[in-house]
Order: structure tokens, then sequence, then C-alpha cells
């Protein structure tokens, strides 16, 4: 779960908040609102900060002349701390023995039952699914059904990296705002926050990675894997060993990590031959960044960074890992 620091404070907002917001705030007011808003892109606070102060603009009372909540009155609070009784925060939720935590159909059902009761402080019923992403599939199918038949003055906020990451049926319903991308900082900050148990170098790294693929988001057990997959670029590109499955992780999760860092470390090998004063994503030690350069023509790293960015986008959409992984192996050993 996402901490609420900073949200009360509207100096955080940044730029490409502020023109959602502006968007977002308009509808609310003037009563105009769609009844489901994807918010993609960015981190995963940022999107959290713009829902939130969206829902608040509909209780505060001390809208300031920017348009923009005070988020310090009492009503503003009760929506941050998520005690507003029209206004509910919805998180994935972790199973014991299970990998990942998600959004299940049960949860989504009983928003379905809430929504349509009257709202009873506010004009409206506000409901903000974070990491919408980890709804799984009966779940996007319950919320589908609210969404083709909603109920009067409801709104939903989908707040997920990339929209790509949600059934296109669900995406249909809804209007897509994106934000603008987050800085390799800001991305470590809100690891750091989010996960204090994993090594600084470790976070530093997993967010390096997130800022090439700013549509998507690594959880606990990818970044684990982080310095793991560090191994296998180095195997792969620095000592030319061909890429086989016992070099990957059989965990779906675990191989993504590993697809997006080896496509990092492509780019880095192709930006380099463009440009020698290029920021390095990926290697960390000049030996054997000069290894693999001096492996690998630019075109040749541009066809393997292709090829990487490629299967993970298809692991994030539930693509089927064998053939993704077939497809893989024949680009990267041509």
């Amino acid at each position: 779960m996402l901490s609420d620091a900073n949200i009360n404070n509207k100096s955080e907002i940044s730029a490409g908040e502020e023109r959602v917001l502006k968007d977002l705030i308009s509808a609310l007011k003037n009563k105009t609102a769609a009844h489901a808003y994807i918010i993609e892109g960015s981190g995963g606070a940022s999107r959290l900060r713009c829902a939130q102060t969206a829902a608040c603009s509909a209780v505060c009372r001390n809208i300031g002349t920017d348009l923009l909540p005070c988020m310090k009155c009492t009503d503003c609070l009760k929506v941050i701390s998520g005690e507003h009784t029209d206004i509910k925060i919805i998180y994935p939720e972790k199973e014991s023995g299970k990998a990942r935590a998600e959004i299940k159909v049960d949860t989504v059902r009983n928003l379905r039952k809430d929504a349509y009761i009257m709202p009873a402080e506010c004009d409206w019923h506000i409901y903000i699914i974070s990491e919408s992403e980890k709804m799984n599939v009966n779940a996007q199918n319950a919320l589908l059904k609210i969404l083709e038949e909603p109920p009067e003055n409801t709104v939903f906020f989908l707040l997920a990296p990339s929209k790509e990451l949600l059934l296109p049926t669900v995406v249909s319903r809804a209007q897509c705002h994106t934000l603008g991308k987050s800085s390799t900082e800001e991305i470590y900050n809100i690891y750091k926050e989010k996960f204090p148990g994993i090594t600084a170098d470790t976070l530093k790294r997993a967010a390096k990675i997130q800022s090439i693929f700013d549509k998507i988001e690594l959880d606990e057990s990818e970044i684990k894997t982080v310095n793991s997959a560090y191994d296998t670029v180095r195997s792969f590109f620095s000592e030319k060993q061909p890429l086989t499955e016992e070099y990957l992780p059989q965990g779906k999760d675990e191989l993504f990590t590993v697809i997006c860092v080896m496509a990092a470390a492509a780019r880095d090998i192709a930006v380099s031959k463009k440009d020698s004063g290029a920021e390095l994503f990926i290697f960390e030690n000049e030996k054997d960044f000069e290894k693999a350069k001096n492996n690998i023509s630019l075109r040749r790293a541009i066809e393997i960074y292709e090829a990487f960015s490629r299967a993970a986008e298809r692991l994030q959409t539930a693509g089927n890992v064998s053939s993704i992984l077939a497809e893989l192996f024949t680009s990267v050993r041509k």
C-alpha cells in the first residue's frame, strides 16, 4: 500500500498532475464527470495524489483561487485517510502463500452494491482503485458490468501504469488521462518509502529500470530479482553466452524483471555507440561494458532491445510465457 505522505501538500503537485486535475475537478464541479477515468503514467504515488486531490475537490469547503482543494480541512483529511463515507480507496490485497497482491472479484462486487446506495455526505460516490492493473480478470469483468449500467453520481478512478494493462472492454468505458514521466530520483524515493527492507543499491537499479519502461512498475518480488538479472546481462552481453531458459527464472514476475533489465542493457549499448557520453542505466563495470560494446553492433543492439521490450510488454498483458520465450530466443539468437 502506498503511503499518504505528501498527498496533502499541494506544493507536491506537478505540472502534469495539475493539467489533469483541472479537467477532473471541472467535470466534478459542473456535474459532467464521466463514470470512469483511467489515470496512467508517472509513479504510483503521483497517480494516487492526483485521484485523491480530485476526490477532495468534491467535498472541500475551502477551494482556493487555483481551483484546487485545500487538502487540510476536515473533509479533505477524511478523504486522504480513507475514512470518508462516500469516497473509498481500494488497494490490492496479498493472500498468504501467493506471490502477488491482487484485487479480487468479491471486492468489486461489494463496490457495486455500495454504489447503488445514495451518497450520504456529498454529491458523489467516488471509488479510487489503486494499482487497478492488479484486478484479476473476473474482477475486471465485474467492474465492466457496473460501467455498462453505472449508478448516478458514481465515479471510478482506475490508477495504473498503463491502460494497456487493463482489459480493452474496461478501457473502452473510461476516459484516460496520462501523467508525465517520473524521474529516476522520484521513483527511487517512492521505492525507498514503500520497500524499506531492500538495499538502496538495489532500489536505485530498479528505479533506473522503471525510468526506461515508464509504463510499468516493479513490485517487491520483482525488485529483489534485479541484482541476479545483472548477472544474466554480464553473461549474455559481455561473455557472449547464449541465452537459454536455464539463465532465466521460472516465476513470471521474476522473468519480467530480467527481461526488462536485458532490454535496458541493450539500450545502453545502442545509445553509447551514438553518444559515448550517454548516461548508462545498467552497465556499472567499465570493463564489462567495453566487452559488450565490442561484441554487438549498433544495429544488433537495437534489434535486441526491441526483442526484449516486446517480450516485456507481452508478459505484462498476460501473454503465454512459452510462446513469448520462443519468439524472444529466435530474435536474440540470430
